[in-house]
């Protein structure tokens, strides 16, 4: 549907240019130019470190992720190894 509202121009997603990072997140709620700043390609690695993820949010009032994880496999380590992975997003973006 993304690329459906895209070629319309209807599109609420923003694009920052980089075709395998546009398609694979989806970007809301932030000025185009903003956002092409802020993600740039260290911070670009930094995030698909997290992966996978259901949900990523970067705001200057929080920062969100919400991982669909099976709970018989995902234990203490893998929790540090997100949370350092988070912090190293937050860290690349100054915050």
């Amino acid at each position: 549907m993304s690329r459906i509202l895209d070629t319309m121009h209807l599109s609420p997603e923003v694009k920052i240019g980089v075709p395998d990072f546009d398609d694979r997140y989806r970007i809301m709620n932030a000025p185009a130019a903003k956002a092409r700043e802020t993600l740039r390609e260290e911070v670009r690695t930094a995030i698909r470190a997290l992966d996978p993820f259901v949900w990523l949010r970067l705001s200057q009032a929080d920062y969100t992720m919400l991982k669909d994880v099976d709970l018989d496999r995902y234990g203490a380590d893998d929790v540090v190894g997100d949370l350092e992975a988070l912090a190293r997003v937050v860290a690349l973006i100054g915050a």
